[in-house]
């Protein structure tokens, strides 16, 4: 987060890469933490203050009054606009199991560019010299899309991506598909920057309530292959989701595949449940649900499509918030869809656990900024002191390999059963 000071506040940072797209001087650095997130530093010599990277930064951590009186009044609220909601899948079975959740969104983009509606698309594609670490690509043409990046749990930034689109004079039609972080940044950015404001630009968001860092991913490795010994710079491959729904996790690590089934595994979803290998940030978005795209796009979490013995079919929810939207994802022909209830898309997102970010983040945020303030309720608190104790000890716990290699599954079902909050309501996974 930078604010209006040119102040940059680690703990709050989206990580998008935004500000360095857009800053007139090139004064903000690409800087990475240790874990590969994206940081900006700002060199005070080379700012002309002009604010630009405080006015596109997509941090909306001190709205969480306003957010929560609004899900008070209005439960779907939340999800911002909608005029239709889906379930859709890709009319190809092929692609369908390979995708993450049944190939909409590739699907979408590659609808898009055969027909000639857009001539580029801005997302998150492979990157060959770093397998774990996918980078934003421009994709001109339907064949470029097998480069595309299937859900890739690791840190991704523009690294220039956004810049390079809107220098191109030949990107006048572009289709950016990201986080809920990178669409508020991209949408602002369209409104101040004059290269950006003269292109159409479509947004595809996806549903997003934590990202993750490269310790998620040698978590996992150490847990896939039982082994110590192999470090991040050994895994030549791998892949989060695909062959079917919920999926599995595959790794290729020194010549040898790797598999997991993710659809019952404690290992894989103990994590999520706890923020592990989070950024403090993600604690402060209140919009799993994109609601500044044009089109949304996440995973059905609910039981009657997760309860079967084995991995279904891949599926996915769709928003369409505005008439364009909805006329593209209507006549995508190379998908299937059918209407949901917006209600059940609110339930597939964990809303009780959308309400406690907002309860809590007073809390929350002024342990993780170790500032002083008012003073908070001391329930608030209390949940704040749990739940961040216990991600900070879980987290400094599961970065030590023989901890995870050697613990037995029935260990992190049960941690998986941790309430987050002991005070007020407690929702479970």
């Amino acid at each position: 987060m930078i604010t209006e000071n040119l102040d940059v506040v680690d703990q709050l940072c989206a990580h998008c890469g935004v500000c360095s797209e857009v800053c007139p001087r090139q004064a903000i650095a690409n800087n990475e933490d240790r874990y590969g997130f994206f940081l900006p530093r700002i060199d005070k010599n080379k700012c002309n203050g002009c604010l630009l990277c405080h006015k596109i930064c997509p941090v909306e951590a001190f709205q969480f009054k306003e957010r929560l009186k609004m899900l008070e009044k209005d439960r779907l609220s939340v999800m911002g606009k909608a005029l239709g909601t889906y379930l859709g899948y890709h009319v190809d079975s092929e692609r369908r199991s390979r995708s993450s959740s049944g190939g909409v969104v590739s699907g979408l983009l590659h609808s898009c560019l055969k027909s000639g509606r857009v001539s580029a698309a801005l997302a998150v594609g492979e990157n060959p010299s770093f397998p774990l670490k996918p980078v934003f690509r421009l994709f001109r043409t339907p064949e470029s899309l097998k480069g595309l990046a299937a859900s890739k749990y690791s840190p991704v930034f523009m690294e220039g991506a956004l810049k390079q689109a809107a220098q191109d004079p030949s990107v006048d039609r572009m289709i950016f598909v990201g986080l809920p972080c990178h669409i508020r940044a991209v949408k602002k950015a369209k409104a101040l920057i004059p290269a950006l404001s003269q292109k159409e630009i479509i947004t595809i968001g996806i549903f997003c309530k934590k990202s993750k860092d490269l310790r998620f991913t040698g978590y996992l490795l150490s847990r896939l292959t039982r082994n110590r010994n192999f470090s991040l710079p050994d895994v030549a491959f791998a892949r989060y989701r695909g062959s079917g729904w919920p999926g599995e996790t595959s790794m290729r690590v020194c010549g040898k595949e790797y598999r997991q089934d993710n659809r019952s595994c404690a290992i894989y979803s103990f994590p999520w449940k706890w923020h592990l290998f989070s950024p403090d940030s993600c604690l402060f978005c209140y919009d799993p649900f994109a609601r500044d795209a044009d089109i949304s796009v996440g995973d059905p979490w609910l039981k009657k499509y997760t309860s079967g013995a084995e991995n279904q079919p891949g599926l996915s929810f769709v928003i369409a918030r505005t008439g364009q939207a909805r006329e593209i994802l209507v006549n995508c022909g190379e998908l299937v869809t059918t209407q949901a209830s917006p209600f059940e898309v609110l339930e597939s997102q964990s809303p009780e656990e959308i309400r406690s970010k907002l309860q809590d983040a007073a809390s929350r945020m002024r342990i993780v900024l170790k500032r002083r303030g008012s003073p908070l309720r001391t329930r608030s608190l209390m949940n704040a002191y749990w739940f961040l104790s216990l991600k900070r000890l879980f987290e400094t716990i599961f970065e030590n390999k023989d901890h995870v290699t050697g613990l037995p599954d029935i260990f992190f079902k049960v941690l998986t059963r941790l309430p987050t909050r002991i005070m007020g309501a407690s929702y479970l996974l």
